[in-house]
């Protein structure tokens, strides 16, 4: 078949382009952005759908090797190593200061935030300046 200049190879029983290997990577990437980098199974049924010839080994080195894709997978690996086990009260707590200086309240510009890891309790002090109690 001639399309303008171009020549297309068609098979006889499924009328499919045959996508010959110098246009598999645009073939291949122009339909995976038109279906907004749906993955591999929905880029495969499109591909198979409109051409034939295209390994599957090809689709998943290039929906891997896509850098829109990769980023979209979740991470499978915990974000910290080892967890936050506290086994008595006040053995381990977490400490956070509050800035208010855009927010004043009288003299008080900060806020000391702690939370017990046992009981979960938490507490809040108003402090006037950002400096330990001795």
């Amino acid at each position: 078949m001639h399309i303008g200049e171009a020549t297309n190879l068609l098979l006889k029983k499924s009328k499919k382009t045959v996508c010959v290997r110098e246009n598999m990577y645009d073939v291949i990437c122009s339909i995976h952005q038109d279906l907004q980098h749906a993955g591999y199974k929905k880029t495969f049924e499109e591909l198979k759908h409109q051409y034939s010839y295209i390994p599957r080994k090809l689709i998943v080195a290039f929906i891997n090797a896509c850098s829109i894709c990769t980023n979209r997978w979740p991470m499978l690996t915990p974000m910290s190593s080892k967890p936050n086990i506290a086994n008595e009260y006040m053995l381990q707590v977490q400490v956070d200061l509050i800035d208010l200086r855009t927010q004043l309240d009288g003299d008080y510009k900060y806020i000391a935030h702690t939370r017990d890891h046992f009981t979960h309790f938490s507490w809040a002090i108003p402090l006037k300046i950002r400096k330990p109690y001795t």
